[in-house]
């Protein structure tokens, strides 16, 4: 998620950017480390929030991004 946990406790929104498998070679695009358990590329352009609780979803690892 890229939303605060304030914003996250206070609406049970979060704000996420998705990742593909699909990987490409453009400038909206980050490549996750080979260390990440999941693998593939963050797609920076297209943020979007969902209802994290009503989509049962699960805290799989946390990432920092550095250049």
């Amino acid at each position: 998620m890229v939303s605060s946990y304030a914003f996250n406790q206070s609406t049970n929104f979060g704000v996420i950017c998705p990742i593909t498998s699909t990987k490409k070679n453009l400038p909206t695009r980050f490549s996750l480390t080979s260390t990440s358990k999941i693998k593939g590329q963050v797609l920076i352009s297209q943020l979007k929030s969902l209802d994290y609780t009503e989509r049962q979803c699960e805290f799989v690892e946390k990432s920092l991004i550095m250049n």
